[in-house]
């Protein structure tokens, strides 16, 4: 579900992170988080307004991130906050939502997912894998979930290939690393629940 904003750059971003702002809101973001992440926005909106933009693309996330912070979208030199603010208002535009931050998300898997997940994750330890490394893969699963639910896939089974493309679709705004790294992550997992049956 792609949003649409068109218009004057300081117009349709700004109405674009009023938007993204209040969701965060319903999503029980603290005022704190938001005025945080908005300090990055407020700095988009004038690149964007001095370049005037008319389109939000990947090219122009990075672009503003190399110009305004000298580094890459996604480096590790970035601060964490400049990385999410950028690939929340991505998810947004592009989806109508904004994926949890499943790296420091401690809840437990959904009664749906648990199963399989849970076994993934023990079936990877079986095979000496990291805790460190296990771990990782807990956060991309998180974040995987969420994508499941608000897509409306409540059973694995339902899961369709044009899913999977529109989930890997969603990372383009981080590294090329970490988009390897979930595939080949979505590959062992579907390789498991196949075997699982």
């Amino acid at each position: 579900m792609k949003m649409e904003y068109t218009g004057p750059p300081n117009e349709w971003l700004e109405k674009l992170l009023a938007d993204l702002k209040l969701h965060l809101a319903e999503l029980g973001y603290s005022e704190r988080t938001i005025l945080r992440l908005d300090a990055t926005w407020k700095e988009l909106v004038t690149y964007c307004t001095v370049h005037e933009t008319t389109e939000f693309t990947v090219d122009l996330e990075r672009e503003f991130v190399w110009e305004r912070y000298g580094a890459d979208l996604g480096d590790r030199d970035v601060s964490q906050n400049v990385s999410r603010a950028i690939h929340m208002l991505d998810d947004y535009l592009q989806y109508g939502m904004v994926f949890k931050q499943s790296s420091i998300t401690l809840k437990g898997f959904s009664p749906v997912y648990k199963d399989l997940f849970e076994g993934f994750l023990n079936h990877l330890r079986q095979n000496q894998v990291s805790e460190n490394s296990i771990r990782m893969w807990r956060s991309r699963l998180f974040r995987f979930e969420y994508f499941l639910f608000q897509s409306g896939i409540e059973r694995f089974n339902q899961l369709k290939l044009h899913h999977v493309n529109a989930y890997i679709e969603s990372l383009a705004g981080f590294s090329p690393g970490a988009v390897g790294a979930t595939v080949n992550t979505l590959r062992r997992l579907f390789d498991y629940a196949l075997a699982e049956g």
